[in-house]
């Protein structure tokens, strides 16, 4: 499920800053919150006031997030276009927090 991967991609972030508290997880339901960011921000050590990007991923995670249902249950829509965005949104953030870290996060072995 992709709102998973996001919570994932979120902590690995935040774990690769070192503001995450050792042991904490994101869990993918916050992300639909409109409190998002303060439930987050319980699990680590500082402000995520000044996290690069952090607003960004947030606001695209959440898209993400309040279309988890749809995608899981099949409610009728169409259901492959709303796959295929949601996907992009994904790479999305994962864009972000790579050009935020400076590093790539998924290696590809070419």
């Amino acid at each position: 499920m992709l709102p998973l991967g996001i919570a994932e991609l979120i902590e690995i972030y935040l774990y690769q800053l070192k503001i995450i508290k050792p042991g904490s997880r994101i869990k993918h339901d916050w992300l639909k919150r409109n409190d998002a960011k303060n439930k987050i921000e319980q699990q680590c050590i500082s402000s995520l006031d000044d996290i690069l990007n952090i607003d960004k991923i947030l606001e695209i995670s959440k898209k993400v997030e309040l279309k988890r249902n749809d995608i899981a249950y099949g409610a009728p829509m169409d259901n492959e276009n709303l796959l295929k965005n949601n996907i992009q949104n994904f790479f999305k953030i994962l864009d972000l927090v790579e050009s935020a870290l400076g590093d790539k996060i998924v290696k590809h072995d070419d």
